[in-house]
């Protein structure tokens, strides 16, 4: 399974959310503080981060919200798991299921609807010049995609399917998408690759419930930005 991870040598930034939404639980409201203590119990956001309000109670392990790298969000129909740390892929799930499972201990069974993971990221390849990468990303697509008269600047393919959605396309060190996603101190401004691909499954065939099927589809979803960086960068 670790080995549907991209190596680290090539990740400059990285985003990874997990989010399961289910069906209303507005019980949640009345279990807020003690959802949010015992959130606060985990090691990784013990005497950190943690915040309440009307729609949402909030973990995080920074000092307040725009310094945490990690963020667990619970609503009353949803449950999102931010992280732009991330030391491996079993530590970024292990946190993931210990808050989930004190979640399910306070609240109990919830009625899953979606379960979603997101992979967001910027990436190295071989070439390093941006009007390269521009290029090698244009000359992999039919010419009669392109106008003679205009001038390439920049290039985001985004595909929809039938899992969910990918979008592609080259990076330079002003890009929006770092200024967007990646905000922070640590953020690496480079030229590269960047992807963005969303990955999910719904109830709609049946009952998705069990617990490992969360894990399932981060795993798919790591595999799916694995294959998604080594196509791309088999261009240079």
């Amino acid at each position: 399974m670790l080995s549907s991870n991209i190596d680290n040598k090539y990740i400059c930034n990285r985003k990874i959310v997990i989010e399961i939404r289910f069906v209303s639980n507005f019980s949640i409201i009345d279990k807020r503080g003690q959802l949010l203590d015992s959130l606060l119990k985990l090691d990784n956001f013990k005497n950190k981060y943690g915040s309440m309000n009307m729609s949402r109670i909030l973990a995080g392990n920074g000092s307040d919200e725009d310094s945490c790298t990690t963020t667990f969000a619970v609503y009353h129909n949803r449950i999102s798991y931010i992280s732009s740390k991330i030391d491996s892929v079993e530590s970024f799930y292990s946190l993931f299921d210990k808050a989930y499972q004190i979640v399910l201990g306070i609240i109990g069974n919830i009625d899953v609807l979606r379960i979603g993971c997101r992979t967001l990221g910027t990436y190295t390849v071989k070439e390093n010049d941006f009007n390269q990468i521009l290029h090698k990303f244009i000359k992999a697509f039919p010419n009669n995609f392109f106008f003679d008269d205009f001038e390439p600047k920049d290039l985001c393919f985004q595909l929809q399917h039938d899992k969910g959605m990918y979008r592609i396309g080259p990076i330079n060190k002003n890009d929006n998408f770092l200024a967007e996603e990646f905000s922070n101190s640590e953020c690496k401004k480079h030229v590269g690759i960047a992807i963005d691909a969303d990955n999910f499954i719904t109830n709609s065939k049946e009952a998705i419930n069990d617990k490992k099927l969360i894990k399932d589809v981060y795993l798919y979803a790591l595999s799916v930005e694995k294959t998604l960086y080594e196509r791309v960068s088999s261009l240079f």
